[in-house]
């Protein structure tokens, strides 16, 4: 009887030891197909790692542009935490962590930054057209005035587009 019951005994375990190597080695390979991709950013106006850069960031790729389909300034703010864009009027209303000027205050300089190709825009009224091309949308939050220059205590809309190509054609 104790043959027995130590062969069992040894075979649950042989088994048990089976599905334990055959659960890591799946777990493993998923892990493998995973790979993190390196976000590069141009927040201090030179390529960097996103990990690298000392500032609250968040980055919208073209990939997520283009798989959601956004076409304006609007609809891509709602992928950012802490930043809203209203543009009910002719003049839109931009905030980043409650920072903006109010619907009263559209003559007043926007506390946050418009960038688009490392070119400054000061009031947000350039922001109500449709966003072409983009490679990437960057929103730094907190002030950029060391970098962006004045008005930006709030943070900066950073839009960086792809470069020109010779055959044509724009992504929409």
């Amino acid at each position: 009887m104790q043959g027995f019951m130590a062969d069992l005994l040894q075979s649950r375990r042989v088994r048990s030891a089976t599905v334990i190597s055959l659960l890591f080695s799946c777990v493993s390979s998923a892990y493998a197909a995973r790979v993190v991709e390196e976000v590069v950013v141009t927040a201090q106006k030179t390529e960097q790692s996103l990990q690298e850069v000392p500032v609250s960031i968040s980055t919208l790729d073209a990939s997520v542009v283009q798989d959601a389909a956004l076409d304006d300034v609007q609809d891509m703010v709602q992928y950012v935490p802490n930043v809203k864009f209203n543009s009910n009027a002719n003049i839109p209303v931009i905030a980043i962590r409650g920072f903006g000027t109010g619907l009263a205050g559209r003559g007043i300089e926007s506390p946050v930054g418009s960038v688009i190709d490392d070119v400054f825009y000061g009031h947000p009224s350039y922001l109500n057209d449709g966003v072409f091309d983009i490679k990437r949308m960057d929103v730094l939050r907190g002030p950029q005035g060391a970098l962006f220059g004045k008005n930006t205590i709030a943070g900066v809309l950073n839009f960086v587009t792809e470069e020109a190509g010779l055959e044509g054609g724009a992504n929409l």
